[in-house]
């Protein structure tokens, strides 16, 4: 019974025809499903990310997001990731609200991706959380106008409250 709640074996790739992740900060993207976006590249599957900040509120303020905008597109290039979007919302400022959910929605849009890779709305830091429910309100607006997406969370700094899928990515480590 408890196996049919919690995956203990890998599951298959979630069926979709292209995918689009949303990173609060630079490296989530890499750090939370790295290499689940790789497994994606692998399977011909189309791969494209929104960065919501750009980590300027780290160690080197607003110098350092240039830096890490870089190598962002350097960690999204050796993982398949064919396009990225930078937002430039203020770290730790990110919020739920109508602008950012148009942006999210439009982002959707744009990419016609119907698999969308978020971070669970159970983590730690604020933006990640403002990310997810931006994202997840996004969506719902877009399923309730007749679109066809799926909606899968990451974990990046605290673990999700319930797993129920597990994909094997030890295929793609070296990337």
């Amino acid at each position: 019974m408890e196996s049919r709640l919690t995956p203990y074996e890998p599951s298959p790739l979630i069926a979709c025809n292209s995918a689009l992740v949303f990173a609060p900060h630079p490296d989530d993207e890499v750090l939370g499903c790295g290499g689940l976006l790789a497994a994606y590249q692998a399977a011909g599957v189309p791969v494209q990310a929104v960065l919501v900040t750009s980590g300027d509120y780290g160690e080197h303020g607003k110098a350092g997001s240039a830096v890490r905008e870089q190598e962002t597109l350097a960690a999204t290039a050796l993982l398949g990731v064919h396009a990225v979007e930078f937002w430039r919302e203020k770290d730790r400022h990110v919020h739920c609200d109508a602008r950012t959910i148009a942006k999210a929605r439009e982002a959707i849009v744009n990419s016609e991706a119907d698999l969308i890779l978020t971070p669970s709305i159970h983590e730690i830091h604020p933006d990640h959380r403002a990310t997810a429910w931006l994202v997840i309100e996004a969506c719902r607006a877009l399923v309730l106008e007749g679109r066809d997406l799926r909606v899968a969370m990451f974990e990046i700094g605290a673990p999700l409250a319930r797993v129920d899928v597990l994909v094997d990515i030890t295929a793609h480590e070296q990337r």
